[in-house]
């Protein structure tokens, strides 16, 4: 039995954080509907598609995302679906909602309505900037939201414009932030009298990251700065990084102060050729420790520069692709990288989220659902319709 079993959580909006969150709590043993509009299952064109499958199914965000969890397509853009699912959500235990405050409350999905219909119900809402302050009807992307955050500011080298992130790490975080409330608002028992509900923002969960940022202004008056390869100096120079070529690519190099100093030698480095005040910070000497570990680096692969320096307690690593990181040892001993079977495509490779209990993986390969595959179950078995009802729904556009 998983933790989750036994609670239904509806799920439904295009952002990614409520479709991660969703996933989150289907890992733990939740049921999660996802709800799609039968016209418009998701944008998630963006992430690309299968070859040869320019469908909603073949999306690979879908593929991604969806895995676990039940598939329902209802129009709840007009009156008929929104009241089906409101029927839905009164007999659920959770809503996972990424439509934005707007839209929500088009539909009448705002914290009270919601609550007037179940007051168990556990709200989480997920959207780019929360659902109070100016910003929080603005039109949005995760670079958007990257950039308000003050994220973007502090990426890249710093003789060049910041740089985009690659993923969208704050709507991950954000779904990571909203399953956490989440459980802890299912435990929470009689004596908790507020509604439970959830604001989660996107800028603020990448915000939050770098927190200590905004602490040094206040403290030294200075903003940080895009560091590129280099760590922020905020310790005296105690710490070095750098990001360096290596026979077969490059690998992630850090020295902090004097013990790592002296494992250099253990590499069968020369040390004598850095500068005396090198050996308590090598951070304030970027250029000469890059003179020094640039040669050895260069007659090794990056196996062999991680396994070195493990060896000498230093924490060096290659830098991998996504998809020599979900196929390394250590993955594949934490089984990190299943496969499903999905009734299109077959077995599918998917990265399961990485909560699991000691000891081993986190559940079972999940089922894959197709849009719509639950809808009878959902209305005959979840709310009570006749086929005759499910039929005229289907008639009606509405399913």
């Amino acid at each position: 039995m998983r933790p989750l079993e036994g609670v239904t959580a509806v799920e439904v909006g295009d952002l990614v954080a409520a479709q991660y969150c969703g996933q989150l709590l289907a890992s733990l043993g939740a049921r999660v509907i996802r709800i799609d509009e039968p016209s418009q299952p998701g944008r998630q064109h963006q992430a690309g598609f299968m070859p040869g499958c320019l469908t909603p199914e073949g999306a690979i965000r879908r593929l991604h995302l969806a895995a676990g969890k039940d598939s329902a397509t209802v129009r709840y853009s007009c009156a008929e679906g929104t009241a089906l699912l409101k029927r839905l959500l009164a007999r659920a235990d959770v809503l996972i909602e990424g439509l934005g405050g707007e839209q929500a409350a088009q539909l009448g999905l705002g914290f009270e309505e919601l609550h007037s219909l179940n007051d168990d119900l556990v709200v989480a809402s997920l959207s780019w900037f929360g659902r109070e302050g100016p910003y929080r009807d603005y039109r949005a992307t995760d670079l958007t939201c990257s950039a308000l955050s003050g994220y973007v500011y502090l990426n890249g080298n710093p003789t060049r414009p910041p740089v985009n992130l690659p993923v969208p790490l704050g709507q991950y975080m954000a779904g990571l932030s909203a399953a956490i409330g989440i459980c802890a608002l299912l435990l929470a028992g009689p004596g908790y009298d507020a509604a439970k509900c959830l604001d989660v923002s996107v800028q603020e969960s990448l915000a939050v990251q770098i927190a200590g940022a905004a602490t040094d202004v206040v403290r030294t008056g200075n903003n940080a700065r895009r560091a590129g390869n280099r760590m922020v100096a905020r310790n005296g120079g105690r710490t070095y990084t750098g990001i360096l070529p290596c026979a077969d690519g490059h690998a992630v190099i850090a020295l902090v102060g004097e013990a790592d100093y002296l494992r250099l030698a253990q590499l069968g480095l020369n040390v004598g050729e850095l500068p005396p005040g090198a050996r308590q910070r090598p951070g304030g000497y970027p250029d000469d420790v890059d003179r020094l570990v640039i040669p050895w680096l260069a007659s090794r692969t990056r196996d062999q520069v991680t396994a070195e320096a493990q060896v000498v307690g230093l924490h060096w690593s290659g830098v991998l692709s996504p998809g020599e990181a979900a196929t390394t040892e250590q993955a594949r001993a934490r089984r990190a990288l299943r496969h499903y079977k999905h009734p299109l495509f077959g077995p599918l490779p998917f990265v399961a989220p990485p909560i699991r209990p000691p000891g081993r993986p986190a559940g079972d390969s999940p089922a894959f659902h197709l849009l719509g595959a639950d809808n009878e179950a959902v209305l005959t078995e979840d709310l009570g319709l006749s086929p005759d009802e499910v039929r005229a729904l289907v008639s009606n556009g509405v399913i």
